[in-house]
């Protein structure tokens, strides 16, 4: 019964036995076995870290690293019911893809959307403790808790009314080499009203590059862009 203990959860294997290193003729024969699977027992520890350090308003996600054990703590566990994340509110599910779960590691991966009211304005970057909880039909069979940061969110400068301005927004949060991301311009002519307009937007090439024909036009008018590579180059939108 050695044999048992050895096997990996929810695999499958059989076995055979003898006496005096041979089958009994005549009687009771001991012989080979039908097939048997040996049951994965479930999760009873799961330990998370964070995977993104900081969460900001403007890239929300919050991604969590995990591996679930068993009792006798192997990786190789039964796959959880649900796995939920609790401790600060969410836009969409709670819930964790459980379907991304390696069977033999126990290692997974869960992302979920921080909600905006999250992201307290103008203050500064606060922690909060996250819990993600392992269930089995709708029963809590593990849990651990995360500290995870909360970047502030940058209120947008104002523009006053009647006065004429322009801002350019640029992401708050980090971005990685040849990520795009789109930059907001907003603008108020004031008391004046426009007949034309042109807008100039100076940035190293060496740091930035400009996407292409990605300029999303306003429902109110059409802009063309034209694009000057120098040092610096500049993009103007007339």
């Amino acid at each position: 019964f050695r044999t048992f203990s050895a096997l990996t959860p929810g695999s499958t294997n059989s076995f055979s036995a003898s006496v005096g290193g041979s089958r009994c003729s005549g009687g009771l024969q001991l012989g080979s076995t039908p097939g048997f699977s040996t049951a994965a027992l479930p999760a009873s520890a799961v330990h998370a870290v964070v995977r993104t350090t900081t969460v900001f308003v403007d890239y929300p996600v919050l991604s969590l690293a995990f591996v679930l054990r068993d009792a006798d703590g192997r990786p190789r566990v039964r796959r959880p019911d649900a796995l939920t994340v609790s401790g600060l509110a969410l836009s969409g599910t709670a819930n964790c893809d459980v379907s991304r779960i390696d069977a033999d590691s126990g290692v997974g991966v869960c992302d979920v959307v921080v909600a905006p009211g999250e992201f307290a304005l103008g203050a500064a970057a606060y922690r909060r403790n996250v819990t993600l909880s392992v269930r089995y039909a709708g029963v809590v069979a593990a849990s651990t808790v995360v500290d995870v940061a909360l970047a502030a969110a940058v209120a947008p400068p104002a523009l006053t009314v009647g006065t004429p301005g322009l801002v350019v927004l640029l992401p708050q949060s980090p971005r990685l080499p040849s990520e795009a991301f789109t930059v907001d311009i907003r603008g108020s002519s004031g008391a004046n009203v426009l007949a034309f307009f042109q807008i100039t937007l100076f940035f190293d090439e060496s740091v930035v590059v400009y996407g292409g024909d990605s300029f999303v036009q306003s429902d109110l008018y059409t802009v063309s862009v034209g694009l000057t590579r120098g040092s610096p180059s500049f993009l103007s939108v007339i």
